[in-house]
């Protein structure tokens, strides 16, 4: 008879389980969109903690399992092939603005004219790797023109065949202590034109950055520039 009533209230705990849309710990009210809503205000959810070979062992893991890894110190969850590691943002890259103006130049002539400058500081680029960077826009109307981006005799040019508004980004990298790369791209509407250069620089000394640009035909702001921002990045 004792067997009879331990295995009547075993079913009837079952029932009762199933019959539970959602369960909550430490709310008598779960949230109606959660199966399981746990609240505390003095603890915190603890998954499992598995080491990597543990995690590895599990055998047929579910898409969608997740653990705590010891040993890589992060969260894992199995995407239905493989173990992936939930993704951190990235550290930021430190850097720092050496310049920015937001002044509009622009020419008038067809001989190659300075629209942008900036002397850069001797050892500034003091370890290989390092890179300045600089990004600029503005405007062209004289659609057979040219803007070139100069580096110390170090040059990425970029003849333009449309007109419109205009954005450039170039790289310039500290290969060696004498010697550089550039790398440019610029787009106006649906062209984009790229430049590669190489070369060598005496980077302990101070080292003008500029822009040129040169038209076709002499048209009044025929290429103008609106804005420039120079940046180190370490």
């Amino acid at each position: 008879m004792v067997k009879i009533i331990v295995l009547f209230l075993l079913l009837s705990t079952q029932l009762t389980f199933a019959q539970i849309e959602n369960v909550g710990i430490g709310t008598n009210n779960p949230d109606a969109s959660a199966r399981l809503h746990v609240s505390s205000q003095n603890q915190g959810f603890l998954m499992p903690r598995l080491s990597t070979t543990e995690r590895n062992a599990i055998a047929l893991p579910a898409e969608g399992l997740m653990v705590y890894d010891t040993n890589t110190v992060s969260f894992w969850y199995f995407n239905g092939t493989i173990w992936q590691q939930f993704f951190q943002d990235a550290p930021s890259v430190p850097s720092s603005i050496l310049y920015s103006s937001m002044n509009q130049i622009g020419i008038a002539v067809t001989t190659e004219t300075e629209i942008g400058t900036y002397t850069l500081a001797p050892n500034s680029l003091s370890v290989n790797g390092e890179i300045i960077e600089l990004n600029a826009f503005g405007q062209i109307t004289a659609d057979t023109s040219m803007l070139r981006f100069k580096f110390g005799t170090n040059v990425v040019s970029f003849p333009i065949g449309a007109s419109g508004n205009w954005t450039a980004q170039v790289r310039i990298y500290r290969k060696t202590a004498t010697e550089i790369k550039m790398s440019g791209t610029l787009s106006v509407n649906n062209l984009v034109v790229s430049d590669i250069s190489s070369g060598f620089q005496d980077l302990t000394a101070a080292v003008n950055i500029k822009i040129t640009a040169a038209q076709g035909t002499v048209l009044v702001n025929g290429v103008n520039i609106e804005g420039i921002s120079i940046e180190k990045i370490k």
